[in-house]
């Protein structure tokens, strides 16, 4: 079964497509809309993950009425140069919440092009960017699955045109993408700029000489594309383009 995932800054979707009918696959079952997937993890100190509403429930449920405890933390040392008084090495310490139930991740597509952000540490264990994206991907194919009956043998997975201007960090942030897919498993996956695939969507049951402008304010990018209907069941590109601006 082949599938189409768009995996958002803010929100997540799948759907399949017969040749004739494409159905949105209902993804987050305990969401008011489920065919809409919030992008969000939350990993309890047990290591449990859980992704859309569920993560933002349990979140939110493990925090009301809990009493906050902070202590200080030994993360390692530091080397401090002073002119005059030479170097001196510094211990550094961080103040934690140290009875939080779990972490709630939002936003996770976003750090692909903050080359800053390699990884984190979650209750002792240490992820990197891609090992976290990785985990909702996983989620995400598992629950195609369950809800289809079908094995997915491939997908199309939506990517912004740019994930950030400058060409070095661009081609960091996709290639990251690509290795957070290949960690979560995803079989033959391609992938679509997100502004050409609503284009073709939309081109699906069009009708009569057309120029469309798709515009696509996300959560992290805003992306746009212009195609030509002819009429006649042919279409072509005019122009791609997008900037790392977003409403998340």
């Amino acid at each position: 079964m082949r599938v189409g995932l768009d995996f958002g800054t803010t929100n997540s979707s799948a759907g399949i497509y017969d040749g004739e009918r494409l159905t949105l696959l209902p993804l987050d079952p305990v969401n008011s809309s489920p065919t809409i997937l919030r992008s969000t993890l939350f990993m309890t100190r047990e290591g449990a993950a859980y992704i859309g509403r569920e993560a933002i429930n349990r979140f939110t449920e493990g925090n009301v009425g809990r009493e906050i405890e902070y202590e200080w933390r030994y993360i390692g040392d530091a080397e401090v140069t002073f002119a005059e008084f030479g170097t001196v090495q510094q211990a550094l310490y961080v103040k934690v919440d140290a009875n939080a139930p779990g972490r709630l991740f939002q936003s996770l597509k976003t750090g692909l092009r903050d080359r800053s952000f390699t990884r984190t540490n979650v209750f002792g264990t240490s992820y990197t960017l891609e090992e976290l994206i990785a985990i909702v991907l996983r989620l995400i194919l598992e629950r195609i699955e369950a809800v289809t009956g079908r094995r997915v043998t491939s997908m199309v997975v939506g990517r912004p045109v740019h994930y950030s201007l400058d060409p070095a960090v661009d081609a960091l942030a996709f290639e990251r993408m690509r290795r957070a897919c290949a960690l979560a498993g995803l079989p033959e996956v391609q992938f679509l700029e997100e502004p050409t695939a609503a284009a073709l969507s939309y081109a699906r049951t069009a009708r009569g000489e057309q120029h469309v402008l798709v515009f696509d304010f996300g959560g992290g990018t805003l992306d746009v594309t212009v195609m030509r209907l002819d009429g006649q069941g042919g279409r072509s590109f005019l122009a791609t383009d997008g900037v790392p601006v977003g409403g998340d």
